[in-house]
């Protein structure tokens, strides 16, 4: 969808003006330089993860991730990952 809007055309239009072929190379194109708001997006989070590591407490570390946006399905699943490797860890016995 990205590319239709870049280029200024409907997802109809781009079908019918690109081959399989291209779209794949423009994929491609788009995964190794990103651009638009998923760009704009990891810039504003550096600048955010910078500016917070800046004034944290002593010990206290943030992270890109804490600032990236995503779709809140995403954050539920990073925060289900999360609490079950907590329980895993609760749950190896020590050596």
């Amino acid at each position: 969808m990205q590319l239709a809007l870049d280029l200024g055309c409907t997802l109809g239009e781009l079908n019918e003006r690109m081959t399989s072929r291209e779209l794949t190379l423009w994929m491609a194109f788009y995964e190794a330089q990103p651009r638009g708001v998923e760009r704009d997006n990891y810039h504003a989070a550096m600048i955010c993860t910078l500016l917070a590591n800046i004034h944290a407490p002593k010990g206290k570390r943030f992270e890109l991730d804490d600032f990236m946006h995503a779709p809140q399905s995403d954050k539920k699943e990073r925060e289900t990952a999360a609490t079950l490797a907590r329980l895993r860890a609760l749950s190896t016995p020590a050596d």
